[in-house]
């Protein structure tokens, strides 16, 4: 059987329609778990035991000064989504976590200096203490300069 321009532009239309459906499905099952889901201390939305952020600096955006070839994540664009996993709560759940950290993973913490910012940067080095503790030193991929300033 021979396909003609119209069976093919229905089949577009069909593909089209249902990743039309899927996104806009998608997108209200995220915002139904954000209006109505469970909300960590500080109001943010947790959705299967990871928190639903909004990134709104450009901190971790791609810079040519910052070279992240090796790293799974890339890039991380203002106005991205992006589901956080959480320190576990029990304490030795939480060594184990901080543990298997490595460098060029990406974490978001909460900073108060005059007020509380999260901020996501990415892990550049990670050192263990003698008292059994981790010092973990972080960046923002986006770069100025390759100073890194």
């Amino acid at each position: 059987m021979k396909l003609t321009s119209i069976s093919i532009k229905k089949i577009f239309n069909i593909i089209g329609g249902l990743v039309t459906l899927f996104v806009v499905v998608f997108a209200v099952i995220i915002a139904g778990f954000t209006l109505f889901g469970e909300k960590d201390a500080d109001g943010t939305t947790i959705i299967f035991d990871k928190q639903l952020r909004l990134v709104t600096t450009s901190s971790m955006a791609k810079s040519e000064f910052t070279d992240v070839s090796k790293y799974d994540i890339k890039s991380i664009p203002v106005n991205s989504v992006v589901f956080i996993e959480m320190v576990p709560k029990e304490k030795e759940e939480a060594f184990e976590w901080y543990e298997d950290l490595k460098e060029g993973d990406v974490l978001t913490f909460k900073y108060v200096y005059d007020s509380q910012v999260v901020i996501t940067h990415r892990l550049v080095k990670k050192e263990k203490l003698s008292d059994g503790n981790f010092k973990l030193y972080l960046e923002g991929d986006n770069k100025n300069s390759d100073t890194n300033i």
